[in-house]
């Protein structure tokens, strides 16, 4: 081989190696680019959770504390003011009145508690017990197999799991179509696996999935590092299943 050609071949080389790193350099930066990309959009789903949560604590608290505590002095006066109405007729609206306050009051109270579930504080299971009292107000009749014992989970994952059987139970008694859903929620091999099934009408899972209500329980554990499935067909009912690891 002439000296010429020796140096032919190695300018290609060179060159081809120069491609190369610079291929090799793009996709790191795309690959980078895009993992960051990916976690801008986790931390503001997160932030984005975490101030809706907020809200809802916000409006749920107001509700209870300042609605339903107006709503308290106006039955109290009612009462004073039926103690001393003259006429059948008067005192039946009155009392007719006063049970519309009480209606209402029940409603805004089950509004703030869906809003603000204070019952977490006294753990998941019991949590859930209120949520299943409250649908089956509804008529919405729920078979529990709840675990009552503490999750091991922080409190964003167990609020995480609540919304999740609430949106759950909520689709069921807006959409299934029946008036009965089992809920379960169980802690074994190292998880706290909530489930929430019906027998209603289904739908197609797959044609669903950037529904909102199944969007928002997947995205929310993913943000508590857990995972969530809905499976579903037309006529053979939903089952909605939630699992969250346990630190360590």
């Amino acid at each position: 081989m002439s000296g010429n050609d020796g140096a032919l071949w190695t300018f290609f080389i060179t060159g081809a190696l120069s491609v190369a790193v610079v291929l090799v350099a793009m996709s790191a930066f795309l690959v980078l680019s895009q993992r960051r990309t990916i976690a801008l959009h986790r931390r503001y789903a997160q932030e984005l959770l975490r101030a809706q949560e907020a809200e809802r604590a916000h409006v749920g608290r107001e509700l209870h504390d300042d609605v339903v505590q107006h709503l308290a002095h106006l039955s109290h006066d009612l009462e004073a003011i039926e103690t001393v109405a003259t006429g059948e007729e008067t005192r039946a609206r009155l009392s007719a009145v006063h049970s519309e306050i009480d209606d209402v009051t029940q409603t805004i109270r089950k509004l703030s508690h869906g809003l603000h579930p204070s019952s977490l504080s006294f753990g998941l299971g019991p949590a859930l017990d209120r949520l299943i009292e409250t649908f089956g107000e509804e008529g919405l009749t729920v078979t529990p197999t709840v675990y009552q014992g503490p999750t091991g989970l922080d409190k964003q994952a167990e609020l995480a799991l609540f919304r999740i059987a609430q949106e759950s139970l909520r689709n069921i008694r807006r959409h299934a179509n029946v008036d009965l859903a089992e809920l379960s929620l169980s802690r074994a091999d190292g998880h706290v696996v909530l489930e929430v099934r019906d027998q209603g009408k289904g739908f197609h899972a797959n044609a669903a999935r950037g529904g909102i209500g199944l969007h928002s329980i997947r995205e929310r554990m993913a943000l508590v590092g857990g995972t969530a499935s809905v499976q579903s067909q037309p006529g053979r009912g939903t089952t909605v299943r939630a699992s969250v690891p346990l630190p360590g």
